[in-house]
């Protein structure tokens, strides 16, 4: 799907929580609506490799913005856009709250819906064995330890070919401004508006007062290359915090051993994701909804008035 350009959908992928309770009766719902509306469903958790078949035209998550992460990245490869039920606690990405499943279906159904893009992230990483695996993100690709505890690792970042920075610290967190209201947030990183064309560099504990979050342009690419404090020590790469890599093999601390060729190399996605919307969203909305500032501002509107 090219730009906001949105077809009658006559067949939906489908991501559900498989655990979460209230996703029985929501799922329940769906399949009755899209009955009615003739949409056919296509189950993708039937799918051990989460393959989306071609005739479909969007995939529809069920749980919460861990469920929808998982449909974006399956979704990626065949550029359709995702749209998510929350059936559970904060769900910053999820587009409808389980109320909205009927009408959500019947717009679907007649093309009365927009596409939000948002960028996605990509990890190119790279082990001992010289075989790349790639992974692509809509939150963020993190680099750390297998397990805390044992002493930091280091982390030596090279943005746009020349030396950034080491980082001694538990990892590294790159963040989409979609993520940054996630890991990198919990990780003292700063908050973007989803539009800011920008990528956020957020050490994780650092070891260093000096080492801060910092907001780079989204068409910079960053090397990271681990070393770690034990021999036999392996480092790893995540997408969304689901999707995992493997560095083995990573030098030491000290510089010694280990394999040069270990490294993660980060940059903008090819492609965007795609987020159906059925209303204007507004970001501002969405941070004092989620984050619970309503309830500040309106404590100061009244200590000001008093």
């Amino acid at each position: 799907m090219n730009g906001n350009r949105c077809i009658p959908v006559r067949r939906l992928g489908l991501k559900m929580h498989p655990l979460h309770e209230p996703a029985k009766e929501a799922l329940r719902r769906f399949r009755k609506a899209a009955s009615d509306h003739r949409i056919e469903i296509a189950n993708l958790d039937e799918n051990p490799q989460g393959i989306i078949n071609p005739t479909c035209q969007a995939v529809a998550s069920i749980g919460g913005d861990g469920t929808l992460l998982s449909a974006v990245r399956c979704a990626y490869p065949s550029d359709i856009p995702v749209w998510g039920i929350n059936v559970g606690g904060l769900g910053y990405l999820t587009t409808s709250g389980t109320d909205e499943i009927e009408r959500g279906v019947e717009c679907i159904a007649k093309g009365e819906y927009r596409v939000e893009k948002r960028t996605m992230i990509e990890a190119v990483i790279t082990g001992t064995s010289g075989r790349e695996t790639r992974l692509v993100a809509l939150n963020d690709i993190v680099v750390h330890r297998m397990v805390p505890g044992g002493g930091l690792m280091v982390l030596d970042a090279e943005l746009d070919g020349r030396f950034l920075a080491t980082y001694e610290s538990d990892g590294l967190i790159v963040s989409t401004p979609t993520g940054s209201t996630g890991y990198n947030i919990s990780a003292g990183g700063s908050v973007l508006s989803p539009t800011v064309p920008a990528f956020i560099i957020t050490p994780i504990c650092a070891h260093s007062f000096s080492a801060r979050s910092l907001v780079v342009d989204d068409s910079s690419v960053l090397v990271v290359r681990p070393r770690l404090k034990m021999p036999g020590e392996i480092a790893f790469a995540t997408a969304d915090g689901q999707d995992v890599a493997e560095l083995v093999d990573c030098p030491l601390r000290s510089g010694q051993g280990g394999a040069d060729s270990c490294q993660v190399v980060i940059r903008r996605a090819e492609r965007s994701a795609g987020l159906v919307r059925f209303d204007e969203v507004f970001f501002s909305d969405v941070l004092r909804d989620k984050l619970g500032w309503a309830e500040g501002a309106s404590g100061n509107r009244k200590k000001s008035s008093d």
